[in-house]
């Protein structure tokens, strides 16, 4: 068996890491969306809406019910942000 160089073991590890961050990464919602969503809600006199919380993270306070729910899509191959497709 080849025994690798302390080099070519921080190469492997950093393009390791770099694989695992695109694959699992998390992604958030444009910063755009989340000012007209901020927007939205201030117009419609919303309060429950909390833009300090990512909006397609999952998170309370955005799945508490579906008077606040958003959808989105994270799932554009060219796109590194989220976005909102129904509210």
């Amino acid at each position: 068996m080849k025994n690798i160089s302390p080099s070519q073991f921080l190469f492997l590890s950093l393009l390791l890491l770099c694989f695992t961050s695109l694959a699992f990464g998390e992604n958030t919602t444009h910063p755009e969306e989340v000012k007209a969503l901020k927007d939205i809600g201030n117009t419609l006199g919303n309060k429950n809406w909390d833009t300090n919380i990512d909006p397609c993270s999952n998170q309370p306070p955005w799945t508490v019910s579906k008077d606040i729910n958003v959808t989105c899509n994270c799932s554009i191959p060219t796109d590194t942000f989220c976005h909102v497709v129904s509210m």
